[in-house]
C-alpha cells in the first residue's frame, strides 16, 4: 500500500492511496477529492523507485470521490481507473480525468511460418499478438517471447491463452499452470577466513560464496555482513573491498575448485565484475557490519551457468586482545526488482570455516619462519587461527637477560632473549617498541641512540638511574613488525659501578599489549665467588686480596730497609681509581713526603710514586696500582725506608685496597700481613770486646788498642763508642785526642 502524489492542476489537498500485487498496481482509492482544481494533476506514487506504478492522465470522464477501480483484465491496451477531483470552493466538482496506470509496451515475437506480426501488445500482465496472415485448419503456428523473471521467488502463475476471431466469436480458453517460476536463492558454500589471528593486526577477511543460481545486476544483489564488532577499524561509509595479495607472490594459493569453494588468485582480475564499486560500502565499527555490498553478474567460462562464484577480502584492524567469545559472523543476501528493490527476496546464514593449509590463509610475515627460529612454547598456526576475529593473547613466551663479566668499573655485555606470542608493529594503533625495566645500577649515562644491537632491532634510550633502570628497543631500519613467536637477541654494554653487587633480578619486557612479563636472570653460572663468568645482570665483584706478603732486606739500625710486597686481587681493578695503603710500618727514620715505587713485576709498574706518611702509611697513586692484570695474578713491587736507631720488633702491617670514589666506593677491610721481620731492628752489641797497651813502664808512652766487633751492622753516623775506666793515667783532660783507626771506621781524633 502506498500514497498517491497529487501536484498541479492549480487545486489543493487531492490525496488517495494505492495498492500493489507482484509490482503492478492493483487498485487506487481517492481519500479526498480536494478543491480548486482546474485541470488534471500529475499523479504519481510514494515509492518513486518503481517504474511500472507510473500513473498518466490520458482524458476527463465522470468519476466519484471513494470509489475504487478494480485492475481486472486488459481491454484494448487500456487499462485506467477513475479519480474526481474537487472544483472552486462552492462550485461543482470538475469532470476529471480518467488515468491509465501502466502504459502498454511492444515485445518482439519470433514466430515460425510468419504466422503472427513481428510484435505484440504487452501491458505488463497481459500479451496481445495478431495474425499477419490467414492459418489454415490443424496448421501449427508457434511464436516466443522474452519476459524477464521477477526477484521474488515464485512457484508460477496460471495463464490463460484465448483468441477471438472476431468480436462476437472465441475459441476455447487454454489455462497452462507454472508459468514464470523463480528459484529461491541461497548459497552452496558460504566460506569466510581471515589472515591473522594476532592483536592490533591488519587483517584480511575473505569472503567465498556460490550461489544456486546465477545472480544477474537486473536483481541489484545485495550482501550483508554483520557479527564483526570488536574490531578497532572506525566507522566509515567508504570501505575498499578487492584484492587479496599484500606481497610480491600471489596469494593465495589455488584451492579446491569447484562451486563448492572456489578461490580466484587475484579476484579483482576476473573477466566479470565481481563488485560495482569496491569504495562504497558502509562498515559500521560498534555494530561489526559491512553492508550494502553489491554482488554483480560473475562471468566465467569454468564456471557452470547455474551458479556464480564470488570472493573477495576487506581489512579490518583486529581488537588487542581476545574477545570474550569468538563471534558468530553471519550475512544476509537480498534480491530486489530492478523497478522495485523492496519487492524481491532474502536469505541468511553463517559463514563455514574452509579447509586450506597455513601458507593459503596465514599472512606469514608476521610469524616466525622455520622451527628453529621460533620458541618452543610457540604454538603453529591451525584451521581454528582462521576463524573471523578468533584472536591469541599476546604473552610472553621466554625471556631471558644475562652478562659476561662482573669485575667492578668493567664493561660487560648485557645480552636479553626472547619471544613474544604475537607480533610488534611500527606503525599502527598499536605501534610499539619493547621496553625493559629493572636495568639499573650502571655508571653509563642516559643513550639518546646507539647502533642496532641485530638487523631488527635497535637501541633507542637507556636511563641508568635507580627509579627508572628502563632500556628502550625499536625495530631496526626497515623492519615493519617482529614476528610473533621467533626468538629474538640483543646485547648493549653498560659500565658497571665500583660497589659490589650480587645483581638483579627482577626484570620487566612491557609492549603496547603486553602489560607485563618477567625476564629471567641467567644464573646458568656460580656466582658466589663472584668469578668473572658470573651472568646474573649488574653483579660486581667483591674485592679480596687472596694472597699477600711482606719482606725486609735488613734488621740493621739506621740501614736502608728495602721493603718487598707481594699480592693478588681477586677481580681486575684497572679503570676503577685503585688505591693501595700500606700501615703500621712504624718507626722508621724517613720523613713524610713522595716514596719511588720500584716493581718487579709485573714492568708495568716500574718507577710508582707514592707518599709516604713517618707515621706508618703508604699509599699508592690511583690508576697506578695493577694495571692491565689479570684476577688472580700474584705482582711484586719494593720500596726503600730507613731502619730507626734503636731496637725495635717487628711492625703488624695491615693492606686495604680501595676502588671508585664518592659514593661509589669499594674496599677491602685492612688485611694484615703474614708475620714478618718488616722495620724489625736488631739491639747493638759487641760478640768481640778486647783491649790492650804497648807498655807497662812509669811515664811511658803507652799505646791502648781497642778490638771490637759488633753483633749488627750499624750505619747511624751519630753512633758513639765510649770507653770508660781508664784511670791512673797522666794525660790531661782534652777535647781532641789523637786515634789511630784500622779501616777509617772511626774519626781520628
Amino acid at each position: 500500500i502506498g500514497t498517491l502524489l497529487f501536484s498541479g492542476g492549480g487545486g489543493l489537498y487531492a490525496a488517495g492511496t494505492y495498492t500493489a500485487v507482484e509490482g503492478r498496481i492493483a487498485s487506487v482509492t481517492l481519500t479526498a477529492p480536494g478543491m480548486f482544481y482546474e485541470s488534471a494533476p500529475a499523479v504519481s506514487v510514494s515509492d518513486t523507485q518503481c517504474k511500472f506504478y507510473n500513473i498518466y492522465a490520458v482524458l476527463s470522464e465522470a468519476a466519484v470521490a471513494g470509489a475504487t477501480a478494480q485492475i481486472t483484465a486488459f481491454t484494448n491496451g487500456r487499462t485506467t481507473t477513475k479519480l474526481r477531483l474537487g472544483g472552486a470552493l462552492g462550485a461543482a466538482p470538475s469532470a476529471l480525468a480518467t488515468y491509465r496506470l501502466t502504459p502498454p509496451t511492444t515485445l518482439s515475437l519470433t514466430s515460425n511460418g510468419g504466422c503472427f506480426q513481428p510484435s505484440g501488445r504487452w501491458n505488463g500482465s497481459s500479451l496481445v499478438v495478431a495474425l499477419q496472415r490467414d492459418v489454415g485448419a490443424s496448421e501449427s503456428c508457434n511464436f516466443s517471447f522474452s519476459l524477464r523473471n521477477r526477484a521474488a521467488q515464485s512457484d508460477g502463475v496460471t495463464v490463460t491463452i484465448s483468441a477471438k476471431t472476431c468480436s462476437a466469436c472465441s475459441l476455447t480458453s487454454v489455462t497452462v499452470t507454472n508459468v514464470m517460476r523463480v528459484a529461491a536463492v541461497s548459497f552452496t558454500s558460504k566460506f569466510m577466513y581471515q589472515s591473522s589471528p594476532f592483536p592490533c593486526a591488519l587483517n584480511y577477511l575473505t569472503v567465498s560464496l556460490a550461489t544456486n543460481v546465477k545472480l544477474l545486476p537486473e536483481c541489484r544483489p545485495l550482501l550483508t555482513i554483520a557479527g564483526l564488532a570488536g574490531t578497532q577499524s572506525a566507522t566509515t561509509s567508504v570501505f575498499d573491498l578487492g584484492g587479496l595479495s599484500w606481497s610480491a607472490r600471489t596469494w593465495p594459493l589455488s584451492a579446491s575448485p569447484g562451486p563448492s569453494l572456489r578461490i580466484k588468485e587475484r579476484p579483482g582480475y576476473d573477466d566479470g565484475r565481481l563488485i560495482s564499486d569496491p569504495t562504497a560500502y558502509i562498515w559500521q565499527r560498534d555494530a561489526g557490519v559491512l553492508g550494502n555490498i553489491t554482488l554483480s553478474s560473475f562471468v566465467d567460462a569454468s564456471v557452470s551457468q547455474s551458479n556464480s562464484v564470488f570472493v573477495f577480502s576487506f581489512t579490518v584492524v583486529n581488537p588487542s586482545s581476545p574477545l570474550p567469545s569468538i563471534p558468530t559472523v553471519s550475512f544476509t543476501q537480498s534480491l530486489g526488482d530492478n523497478a522495485c528493490p523492496s519487492s524481491g527476496q532474502s536469505s541468511s546464514g553463517s559463514f563455514d570455516l574452509p579447509c586450506l593449509r597455513t601458507d593459503e590463509w596465514a599472512d606469514q610475515r608476521s610469524v616466525c619462519g622455520k622451527t628453529s627460529d621460533c620458541a618452543a612454547s610457540f604454538a603453529p598456526l591451525t584451521r581454528e587461527d582462521s576463524r573471523p576475529l578468533n584472536i591469541r593473547a599476546a604473552s610472553l613466551l621466554m625471556g631471558s637477560i644475562g652478562q659476561d663479566y662482573s669485575m667492578p668499573c668493567a664493561t660487560a655485555t648485557i645480552t636479553v632473549t626472547f619471544a613474544i606470542s604475537a607480533p610488534v608493529y611500527r606503525t599502527g594503533i598499536c605501534a610499539s617498541g619493547i621496553t625493559i625495566s629493572g636495568l639499573f645500577g650502571s655508571t653509563t649515562g642516559p643513550l639518546a641512540s646507539n647502533s642496532a644491537p641485530v638487523n631488527e632491532l635497535s637501541l633507542d634510550s637507556y636511563n641508568q638511574t635507580a627509579s627508572s633502570g628502563v632500556l628502550s628497543i625499536v625495530h631496526g631500519a626497515g623492519v615493519d613488525v617482529l614476528r610473533a613467536g621467533k626468538v629474538y637477541s640483543f646485547s648493549l654494554t653498560l659500565t658497571h659501578r665500583s660497589l659490589p653487587s650480587s645483581g638483579l633480578t627482577a626484570f620487566t619486557l612491557r609492549t603496547f599489549l603486553l602489560s607485563t612479563g618477567s625476564l629471567a636472570a641467567d644464573t646458568s653460572a656460580d656466582c658466589s665467588s663472584y668469578s668473572s663468568a658470573c651472568r646474573i645482570p649488574m653483579s660486581v665483584a667483591a674485592l679480596s686480596l687472596p694472597t699477600k706478603s711482606i719482606s725486609a732486606s735488613s734488621q740493621s739500625p739506621c740501614d736502608s730497609n728495602q721493603i718487598q710486597v707481594s699480592l693478588s686481587t681477586n677481580v681486575r681493578v684497572d679503570g676503577c681509581r685503585p688505591r693501595l695503603t700500606l700501615t703500621g710500618l712504624i718507626g722508621s727514620q724517613s720523613g713524610d713526603g713522595a716514596q719511588i715505587v720500584s716493581s718487579m713485576s709485573p714492568s708495568q709498574l716500574t718507577s710508582i710514586r707514592g707518599s709516604w706518611l713517618q707515621s706508618g702509611s703508604l699509599t699508592l697513586s690511583p690508576d697506578k696500582l695493577l694495571p692491565n692484570t689479570s684476577p688472580g695474578q700474584i705482582i711484586f713491587f719494593t720500596f726503600t725506608l730507613t731502619n730507626s736507631a734503636a731496637s725495635q720488633s717487628s711492625q703488624v702491617v695491615n693492606a686495604e685496597l680501595q676502588i671508585g670514589y664518592g659514593n661509589d666506593l669499594q674496599s677491602t677491610s685492612p688485611v694484615q700481613f703474614p708475620s714478618s721481620t718488616v722495620l724489625s731492628v736488631q739491639s747493638a752489641s759487641f760478640s768481640t770486646k778486647s783491649i790492650f797497651q804497648s807498655t807497662p813502664y812509669p811515664c811511658a808512652q803507652n799505646l791502648i788498642t781497642v778490638i771490637i766487633v759488633p753483633s749488627v751492622s750499624v750505619f747511624c753516623p751519630s753512633t758513639t763508642i765510649t770507653i770508660s775506666g781508664l784511670l791512673n793515667s797522666q794525660t790531661p783532660s782534652t777535647a781532641s785526642f789523637a786515634l789511630q783507626s784500622g779501616g777509617g771506621v772511626f774519626n781520628n781524633t
